[in-house]
């Protein structure tokens, strides 16, 4: 009597949600395919998404330096991807959450934005081993250091920038470079 119970249950169910199984096989074929088509691809949409997150939150709070994670992720997918990809990377984790935030794009931020660049772009003739990534560093914390004392002509406020972003880079180079760059090895290769 017990496996008649459980065979008209299952039944039942099948006729009762046959629908919604459907719909949700569909979901799931068409989730793998896309993983398994775009997986090359889907690092730098991940990477994107968790760095536009955080560049709005900062930008939303209106804090006065540059905490994003936006150089770090600049210098990893110039290392995965390329050049193109990085001025992706910038449209759609900096520019477009720095302005949904209520942030001005002006020229200050173009200047920051072509010197993370320039300066991720250095990526592609070098390796990502730590000596070569804190060289990186403070050449682009000197950069925007230069940058904010040419512009507002404040040594208190370019040397700040300075430390701030050295500092902030370090941190985020020293805590995720390792996981990132597994999981990137992981997805892309």
């Amino acid at each position: 009597m017990g496996k008649t119970s459980l065979a008209y249950k299952l039944k039942n169910f099948q006729k009762k949600h046959r629908k919604r199984i459907v719909r949700n096989s569909s979901y799931l074929l068409f989730f793998s395919l896309a993983l398994f088509l775009l997986k090359d691809i889907l690092f730098l949409i991940l990477l994107t998404a968790a760095t536009g997150i955080v560049a709005f939150i900062i930008n939303r709070l209106r804090v006065p330096f540059d905490l994003s994670p936006i150089f770090f992720g600049s210098v990893i997918i110039m290392h995965f991807y390329g050049v193109w990809h990085v001025m992706l990377f910038l449209l759609f984790a900096s520019i477009i959450p720095s302005v949904l935030a209520g942030s001005v794009i002006d020229f200050i931020s173009i200047l920051s934005l072509v010197s993370i660049l320039l300066v991720s772009f250095l990526v592609a003739v070098t390796t990502l081993n730590f000596p070569y990534v804190l060289i990186l560093i403070v050449l682009y914390a000197v950069v925007a250091s230069l940058i904010t004392f040419a512009l507002s002509n404040e040594l208190g406020k370019a040397l700040a920038t300075f430390i701030v972003l050295l500092s902030v880079n370090i941190a985020y180079f020293i805590a995720l470079s390792k996981p990132i760059l597994a999981i990137g090895n992981i997805m892309i290769n």
